[in-house]
């Protein structure tokens, strides 16, 4: 099979398109001619130049590709206005899916977010069922990956489209060049540490890689799959972090009521300054919240292997270590 991957230089892309050349596929990823290529330097694939913003672009890299995963996606966190991810996480989606349909490629997995289906507890946590429940967080970036998502699954079916959506949590792993979600692992090993009152489901990103390549080749069209793993407290993801590190930093634990006033504050700071800054009140609520799902249904189904959250935290350290992000002492097991 041939497939193209979009955002492919990210933390999940560069692991799917690993994993599909792995498996002897052909890979094709479609990227800027300025993008860092550093994570996909051990790929066998194809180059196709362009953006979601660009039709023309678009439609060349999806003609002779048997499937698409599209991955790319606007994550800055210190955005909170829709209008700033709605060209590429919205109109991007649907600029893709129509080139699709002009060049009769039928095979889509959409790369959504955990966090278009609503969170649960630890004893419930969330699952495919679970309604979009965060719209009032005023969350730029969740609500258009909301939208994107309901476009994909409103055309399934249509033009012979076959689309599957993928919702993975908070991926952890090598390769996090930007960094990405490594930034919180990256937190874990500060000497003063400040945690947040919440938790979210962790996910070894080689675990969310493999449940997006059997999504491809058995997803059921119309349906969501959480790629997701173990449901921890940030208290407990830094516990990890710190054995695996052998650190044990100054822990302050902030109340949900200062953590929301600090927002409350950034957000402030921001209109004064015209300028959003990285922690807002928005981010403040979402990192409050029992972010908890259950992977249940890509394991049944996909046969998504669950494996060692330690392992990827211990994998990640020792790539950040040898990529120059922490120093030895920071990493050491």
């Amino acid at each position: 099979m041939k497939v193209l991957i979009t955002g492919a230089t990210g933390l999940l892309g560069n692991h799917v398109a690993r994993a599909l050349a792995g498996r002897g596929h052909q890979v094709r990823v479609l990227i800027r001619p300025t993008s860092d290529r550093r994570a996909l330097d051990d790929v066998p694939c194809e180059y196709a130049y362009g953006d979601l913003s660009n039709v023309a672009a678009l439609r060349e890299a999806v003609t002779g590709v048997d499937a698409v995963v599209h991955s790319a996606a606007v994550t800055a966190t210190g955005i909170t206005a829709d209008s700033y991810y709605e060209d590429v996480n919205l109109q991007g989606t649907v600029r893709l899916v129509e080139a699709m349909g002009r060049a009769a490629c039928r095979r889509l997995v959409h790369v959504s977010t955990a966090n278009t289906l609503g969170p649960g507890s630890r004893r419930q946590p969330g699952t495919e069922s679970s309604p979009f429940a965060l719209q009032h967080f005023r969350s730029g970036y969740v609500n258009t990956k909301y939208q994107a998502e309901q476009f994909v699954l409103k055309r399934n079916g249509t033009a012979g489209l076959e689309a599957v959506v993928v919702n993975p949590t908070f991926m952890i792993g090598s390769h996090d060049y930007k960094p990405s979600s490594g930034q919180l692992l990256l937190h874990g090993l500060r000497p003063v540490q400040l945690c947040p009152p919440g938790g979210k489901n962790f996910v070894p990103v080689k675990d969310a890689a493999q449940g997006v390549c059997e999504a491809l080749l058995r997803g059921q069209p119309g349906r969501n799959y959480l790629l997701a793993g173990d449901n921890l407290t940030y208290a407990e993801f830094f516990d990890k972090v710190q054995a695996i590190a052998g650190r044990r930093p100054f822990r302050v634990r902030v109340p949900r009521g200062l953590f929301h006033l600090a927002g409350l504050t950034g957000t402030a700071i921001g209109k004064v300054r015209r300028k959003e800054v990285d922690f807002n009140y928005v981010n403040a609520r979402l990192l409050s919240l029992d972010n908890y799902y259950s992977g249940q249904r890509a394991r049944d189904e996909l046969q998504m292997p669950h494996t060692s959250l330690d392992d990827a935290i211990r994998e990640a350290l020792a790539w950040f270590r040898a990529n120059g992000y922490i120093g030895e002492r920071e990493a050491a097991p």
